[in-house]
């Protein structure tokens, strides 16, 4: 258990040192900085089943910022090519270039890692310039930093560890004053929160009005359950990981990135006046016994909103707990409806596949409707119903026509062969998550391209799958209905990039931005429309820096799902907006 009253050493001191080794599950940033005609690249080497997709997206870049820099990827990338990944204007202005050698005091809890990360240099170069590190690093000792590199003007491995200590739960309402600095600060934070006609309670509800009773209260206390697996910090090898020879459990980078994010969020709304109390739990989606022993504890029932667990079977258990209690809780991944039945206290904020497939049969319809759709199905039963699901959507806009249907079922390659067009646009919806069906489909469909106009419509998985050929996805102007979408060009999200840099030193993933998301949309209606806040979450609608808000009620007796979906295709090398 986690609960942010009193310190937690081996908790921070684990993310302190995990959290500048975080890197993604197929590719990792490369070391290797040079400086080339006047500007600075990663010189990443292609690994085996690396794609210029998932290279891309652990840089933090677009297929077409790759492609751009190496003009030769566009047909194809091999194992042991070098790639020159440019360095974020950002990242280049952190810090000045250096060619003199400087010295560098050891702060506690750093490694040899994580102060090659600060200068842009090697592990190598360091101990080479330090031949006494043969015997380890030592806080307060003072070593070398070889020329090249970067040179640091802040220190940010200090302002990491500062920004991990937890902090004590604001014990009064946080109050702004009325100097023209705060005040514009507290004017900033309110233009990224909630639209004001939207979620702020200014009168009572109507004497008539019995399903919902205003009730505020001068602190709440809040719930988070996440996997940090906390059972293996003792045995976290630390000279490991600053050799980076080791890569943290995907579920603690993930809990650790959720959590961050969050902090951040409630952070936001501690700065409008809101004062809470943050208790957060480790929690093992295996160990059902656990779950129960959290639940016994006193403070569970005084909880004003609980989210997480992250796993369906640990999240039921506690969704069970929070409808006993009163309690709104939150899934933040769980796709599943199933988890609503029957709970009224329960919200998702990840749209089901049955909203995604009908949104994007919406869009096509919308938008391809007198164009030659082809439905491709296959022989397992639960990609059968995905294919109902489409289809049933679709036939429900077209109605009772008397036109020729223009969406057509075809079953395998063949069939879809047979049935394209010379005269239309082909629409081809795949509605399969099986990796290596889409992958056969997807290489069929671009030996036609010459011949055939052709659009293909997939699913969210597929932004998962590690060998598809970019080249085709671009070839082919995939499209794909998704909860998430980041617009890195809109200033909600520069603005949680830049503070996520500043208290981690590493750069947001998904999980963080989703976790920011939840703690400001959640922990603001909580504040506005108090504890009641559930029973007018369907009027609650809100556009955060990935995911968006718009609620319905599943049944009478049941809980809320987000219906907000986007719909995204690929154009010119980048993800964007299809509408």
């Amino acid at each position: 258990m986690l609960i942010l009253r009193r310190p937690l050493f081996s908790f921070f001191l684990l993310m302190f040192l995990a959290l500048p080794a975080l890197k993604a599950q197929e590719v990792s940033k490369s070391l290797r900085i040079e400086k080339i005609d006047g500007k600075k690249y990663y010189i990443h080497t292609v690994a085996a089943g690396q794609t210029l997709f998932s290279i891309a997206k652990a840089y933090s870049l677009e297929v077409a910022d790759v492609v751009k820099e190496n003009p030769s990827a566009s047909s194809g990338i091999k194992p042991g090519q070098e790639l020159r990944i440019p360095l974020s204007q950002s990242v280049q202005n952190t810090f000045a270039a250096s060619s003199q050698t400087r010295t560098y005091k050891v702060e506690a809890g750093q490694t040899l890692y994580s102060i090659s990360r600060l200068y842009g240099i090697t592990v190598d170069a360091i101990r080479a310039a330090n031949p006494e590190l043969k015997d380890g690093l030592k806080a307060g000792q003072v070593i070398k930093i070889p020329p090249g590199g970067t040179d640091v003007k802040e220190n940010p491995s200090t302002i990491n560890a500062e920004a991990l200590k937890p902090k004590p739960p604001v014990k009064e309402e946080t109050k702004i004053s009325g100097t023209k600095e705060k005040e514009k600060e507290k004017e900033k934070i309110k233009n990224i929160e909630l639209k004001e006609n939207t979620n702020r309670v200014t009168e009572l509800p109507s004497p008539g009005d019995t399903t919902f009773v205003l009730v505020k209260k001068d602190k709440y206390q809040v719930a988070l359950f996440l996997p940090f697996h906390l059972e293996n910090v003792d045995n976290v090898d630390v000279d490991r990981i600053a050799r980076d020879l080791v890569s943290i459990n995907p579920k603690t980078d993930m809990a650790l990135q959720f959590y961050q994010g969050f902090r951040l969020g409630l952070d936001s709304i501690h700065k409008l006046g809101m004062n809470t109390e943050l208790f957060v739990y480790d929690i093992d989606e295996n160990d059902s016994a656990k779950v129960e022993t959290i639940l016994h504890k006193p403070e569970m029932g005084n909880m004003n909103l609980i989210v997480g667990p992250l796993s369906s079977a640990s999240f039921q258990a506690v969704a069970r707990f929070a409808k006993k209690k009163n309690i709104p809780i939150v899934s933040p991944l769980s796709q599943q409806n199933k988890i609503l039945l029957n709970n009224d206290c329960v919200s998702k904020m990840t749209p089901s596949v049955t909203t995604q497939l009908e949104e994007e049969a919406s869009f096509i319809f919308k938008t391809y409707n007198k164009e030659n759709i082809l439905l491709l199905t296959n022989s397992n039963p639960k990609e059968a119903s995905y294919t109902h699901i489409f289809r049933t959507r679709f036939n429900e806009l077209r109605g009772p026509s008397t036109v020729a249907d223009s969406l057509h079922l075809v079953k395998g390659a063949d069939g879809m062969i047979k049935a394209l067009s010379l005269d239309k646009i082909n629409v081809i919806v795949i509605p399969s998550n099986s990796q290596a069906y889409v992958t056969d489909m997807l290489r069929t469909l671009n030996t036609l391209l010459e011949k055939y106009r052709i659009i293909v419509f997939g699913m969210q998985s597929w932004s998962g799958f590690t060998n598809l050929d970019y080249e085709y996805l671009n070839k082919l102007q995939l499209h794909y209905a998704s909860n998430s979408y980041v617009d890195y060009e809109s200033d909600a999200a520069l603005n949680f990039i830049k503070n996520y840099r500043i208290l981690t030193s590493t750069e947001p993933g998904p999980y963080a931005f989703q976790g920011y998301d939840a703690g400001l949309y959640y922990l603001n209606a909580l504040m506005n429309k108090g504890v009641n806040f559930r029973k007018k979450l369907d009027q609650i609608k809100w556009k955060g820096t990935q995911s968006s808000f718009d609620f319905y009620k599943t049944s009478p007796e049941s809980g809320f799902e987000n219906k907000a979906v986007n719909l995204l295709k690929i154009q010119d090398y980048k993800l964007i907006p299809a509408r």
